[in-house]
């Protein structure tokens, strides 16, 4: 052992979890709370493109106002974060509850502004983190006091034991919870709890006058399997797309062999109720030259079910495991077929992930509920007419039960000074100049 005695292991096996109070001085801190303090700060505009990932939510007593609750992927970019993470203090502790070298998985800094929302019941591991690699834990490090009045961190201790409780992408409740009491851990600047990926944990919102925030970093085992692995492909564009914040690895079967797409798009239909100035359908000219008129009859618009089975099926031949998503050119919730397909997606493709960018113009509770019950992961709201529409979808998104990753919404409200809201471009958007730029 390197840090911990022998009961303080003991605990974490019993509990799930292990909190220690003082690990780090608050001078130990002092350019870490700078950083965040300086975050705090900023508007969802400030942030550099591609670089940390910053997340807000509607304040909850104050609808026009979106306030800071998350960042992920910042340790990258910050120095001080980085000596931080490789603290022989925190690995030392982690090599004593996990057996080995450890190394980080995933950062965030989650932040509880007054009025700030909670987190439901859930496990970490429902993210699908096992996915990536066999087992993670967490580290809490309190940069504020966390208190029950501010929405500190609850924990269930020993249902770690139970494994996998819930479903995948989705919070625990019902009989998930039965015989579970949550304890809540208050902390102090420099206090680290350190919790297994399967211990469940809640939060509250916070009713003080005052913000607070945790850091949150995650690790797995550094195992000679994962150091020594060959023919492996990174695909860096999808990390934006996956909770994790991570890149999605696909096994080559061979060493001269290119690795699988990891992602594929589907227009399932011609059709859009809007016009937005980024995007072709503004075009009168590009509709009427990509459009097929029709005469009082649009089912030509509509990608045949047939064809689509016949994708679906190709896809399942060749083990395809990436990510499925209904976008493009049109309202996917135009398409008349759309339950229909998410299901034939499952059946054929069921490790895939199932994802529809919607303008949510046709979005209900009903429709919600039957798309998520038949195989949806995921489904993204691009809010295009203010501020003031985020609160109807964060309420429907709480109705139906759904966490954030599950329903996520948008930011495209912004003039084109501001670029729509968009932080990076993909080569979508590029039919709309392609003959100004000489491309065929």
């Amino acid at each position: 052992m390197k840090y911990l005695t022998e009961q303080q292991i003991k605990k974490y096996e019993n509990n799930g979890f292990l909190l220690l109070k003082n690990f780090f001085a608050k001078d130990e801190l002092e350019p870490i709370n700078k950083n965040i303090k300086k975050f705090s700060k900023m508007n969802p505009n400030d942030w550099e493109p591609d670089k940390e990932m910053a997340y807000y939510e509607t304040n909850t007593t104050n609808e026009n106002e979106r306030i800071l609750c998350r960042i992920e992927k910042y340790v990258d970019y910050h120095q001080e974060f980085q000596k931080l993470v490789n603290s022989d203090k925190i690995l030392s502790v982690l090599e004593d509850l996990m057996g080995g070298p450890c190394i980080l998985f995933k950062d965030k800094i989650n932040f509880k502004r007054p009025n700030g929302g909670g987190f439901r019941p859930h496990q970490d591991v429902q993210a699908r983190w096992d996915d990536f690699i066999k087992y993670t834990m967490s580290v809490m490090i309190s940069t504020d006091q966390s208190t029950p009045d501010n929405g500190c961190l609850e924990v269930a201790p020993g249902h770690h034991k139970r494994g996998l409780i819930g479903k995948y992408d989705s919070p625990l409740e019902g009989e998930d919870l039965k015989g579970m009491k949550f304890e809540m851990v208050p902390t102090e600047i420099g206090d680290v709890l350190f919790f297994d990926h399967f211990t469940p944990h809640q939060s509250k919102l916070n009713k003080s006058d005052k913000p607070r925030s945790n850091i949150y970093l995650t690790y797995n085992l550094l195992s000679k399997e994962e150091m020594n692995k060959k023919n492996v492909f990174i695909d860096p564009n999808v990390a934006r797309k996956k909770k994790l914040g991570d890149v999605l690895e696909t096994n080559q079967t061979g060493a001269n062999e290119p690795p699988l797409f990891s992602w594929i798009e589907f227009n399932l239909i011609g059709l859009c109720n809007r016009r937005c100035t980024f995007c072709p359908w503004s075009d009168p000219e590009w509709r009427s030259s990509h459009v097929p008129k029709v005469a009082g009859n649009d089912d030509i618009l509509h990608l045949p079910v047939e064809v689509y089975t016949d994708i679906m099926k190709d896809l399942n031949n060749v083990g395809f495991k990436g990510g499925i998503i209904y976008s493009a050119f049109s309202e996917p919730f135009l398409y008349n077929h759309l339950e229909e397909v998410i299901k034939i997606s499952k059946e054929q493709c069921p490790d895939s992930r199932i994802e529809v960018v919607t303008n949510g113009d046709f979005l209900t509770l009903d429709k919600l509920n039957t798309f998520f019950e038949a195989g949806l992961t995921r489904i993204d709201v691009s809010v295009y007419d203010g501020p003031e529409k985020v609160k109807p979808f964060e309420d429907l998104r709480a109705e139906a039960g759904l966490n954030k990753e599950q329903f996520h919404i948008r930011e495209r409200w912004y003039t084109p000074e501001e670029h729509f809201g968009i932080s990076s471009l993909t080569n979508r958007a590029g039919a709309n100049i392609m003959a100004e730029i000489n491309v065929h």
